[in-house]
């Protein structure tokens, strides 16, 4: 164990002949039980094998290669470790300061933004673990109350220790048969749940996504199993330095797990490696980090708190990184294009942002950027580039402000190909491509064509990309003042701000 341990420390690597020359030492010293090299590096082997977490070989839409760990196995590590699982949980609390991730507002949405919520999002079940473990209860699958009356959970989550239900009255719901709902017949007797009534029927009927399921087919695929979801973070920034070069460019992707509290995130115990790569960008390393996790995706895993066989999920609500990295993971052109931000559409040309009117929209809230807008905008430039004109899908990124760094990828194989053979694809009837008429919109795919957490239905970049404080707040305005100050002086008039400055 321990010279295992020696072997995986990450801040001091060894090399196989340092351990060679500690089992040496140890042997010389008649330590009893001391393993070979070669008997230690098969027990690590067998060990690797065991935990089930693979490193996969993965060709991004780009033909970079890289290897990457799958997410859905590293969480259920944090699941079947006792270490981690003990800080992990299930459901929201609801308290007058919000302490956690998963008490914010996107994780927990007021009351009055419940109908608008996307309820499959949220933690799925729940159970009276102390006194009903296999007694499950699914939200939008009807439970009967004391009265006799029916009510559609919609979410549940905890206050001072105790578990809380928001429910929706259904008065005109009638059980099919008295044994179709023997089930949730016993719902609130002897459950320590308190039902909190929400939303008016109004409300209800307008979102679709509200209707009935019975049974909820996740009751399927749990198949009597405690139905779990995993929040998660996903941050990828490009880095530099290594152990043997000083300077060695590459982008690394890591992933958190939600469910945490935030004062174990900032652990490095509790933070997940993903993938690195010299080549690879984050969109493709994120386009492989997406596959096999979802709102749909369901693993099994063994719950060591809970001692049981679960299912659970993993669905990703934020992705962080510094501000250059999140305007790329928005599609977005960059800080210094004419739409600076990637949140919203302030902005203009340079005569504009000049004026006084476009100078006071950037102290003013603007239109809010949505994620169905910039894919349709990336679609319409593929489209563009198609025809073959540089200039027109120079114009539409400079004038939306959106910039794929995967779309770009294909636009520029896109703008080649036309221009070998327009010709032949636009105006010989024979040859003409039947693509170009349209169909290639309903073509595109997320993660092979543009970028990967543009299609994902639990994370809006443009939402879930958090302002990155260190360089925007916390090491001041100073540095940002000074770099245009000087690097737009000549040498002459460099000496003289010197020596102007030298004299203050």
């Amino acid at each position: 164990f321990l010279l295992d341990m020696l072997d995986n420390l990450p801040r001091l690597r060894l090399s196989d002949e340092h351990l060679k020359m500690f089992i040496w030492v140890l042997k010389e010293l008649e330590v009893a039980g001391v393993p070979s090299f070669f008997a230690l590096r098969k027990k690590q082997a067998e060990i690797k094998a065991n935990m089930k977490v693979k490193s996969t070989h993965h060709v991004s839409a780009m033909k970079n290669e890289f290897y990457v760990n799958s997410v859905a196995q590293s969480i259920r590590l944090d699941l079947e470790n006792p270490l981690v699982r003990q800080h992990m949980k299930l459901y929201p609390d609801q308290n007058m300061k919000v302490r956690e991730v998963m008490d914010a507002r996107k994780l927990f949405p007021k009351v009055e933004e419940l109908w608008q919520t996307d309820l499959d999002l949220l933690p799925q079940m729940w159970a009276d673990l102390k006194h009903s473990p296999y007694r499950h209860y699914y939200i939008r699958e009807p439970a009967q109350l004391n009265d006799g009356s029916y009510v559609a959970p919609l979410r549940w989550y905890t206050q001072e220790n105790k578990t809380y239900l928001h429910a929706q009255m259904h008065p005109t719901y009638r059980p099919r048969d008295t044994a179709s709902c023997s089930r949730v017949r016993h719902f609130l007797r002897g459950c320590p749940v308190d039902v909190r009534l929400t939303v008016t029927l109004e409300n209800l009927k307008e979102s679709t996504q509200w209707q009935l399921a019975f049974p909820h087919p996740v009751r399927e695929i749990a198949k009597g199993r405690m139905a779990v979801t995993v929040n998660l973070m996903i941050w990828s920034d490009d880095v530099s330095g290594n152990v043997s070069k000083q300077y060695n460019a590459h982008t690394n992707t890591y992933v958190a797990n939600l469910n945490l509290p935030h004062e174990k995130l900032n652990q490095e115990y509790f933070v997940h490696f993903h993938s690195t790569s010299q080549f690879a960008s984050s969109s493709e390393q994120i386009a492989a980090l997406t596959e096999g996790i979802g709102r749909n995706r369901w693993h099994e895993a063994y719950d060591s708190k809970l001692r049981q066989e679960i299912v659970y999920r993993v669905v990703p609500r934020t992705k962080t990184g510094d501000n250059p990295q999140q305007s790329e993971d928005c599609s977005h052109i960059g800080l210094n294009g004419n739409y600076p931000c990637r949140r919203c559409k302030v902005g203009g040309t340079h005569t504009e942002k000049e004026s006084n009117e476009g100078y006071e929209q950037f102290f003013a809230p603007s239109v809010s950027r949505t994620a169905t807008e910039t894919v349709r905008e990336i679609n319409s430039q593929l489209l563009h580039a198609c025809l073959g004109v540089q200039e027109t899908v120079d114009a539409m990124q400079s004038e939306k402000g959106i910039k794929d760094k995967i779309a770009q990828y294909w636009i520029e194989i896109l703008l080649t190909k036309a221009r070998e053979q327009q010709h032949a694809r636009l105006i010989n009837p024979q040859t003409k491509d039947q693509c170009l008429k349209g169909t290639l919109r309903n073509q595109l795919r997320p993660g092979d064509h543009y970028n990967p957490l543009l299609g994902l239905d639990s994370l809006d970049p443009h939402e879930a990309t958090p302002m990155e404080i260190l360089h925007t707040y916390q090491l001041g305005i100073d540095k940002y003042t000074w770099y245009p100050t000087h690097t737009q002086l000549k040498d002459k008039d460099a000496e003289l701000f010197c020596t102007r400055l030298r004299s203050t």
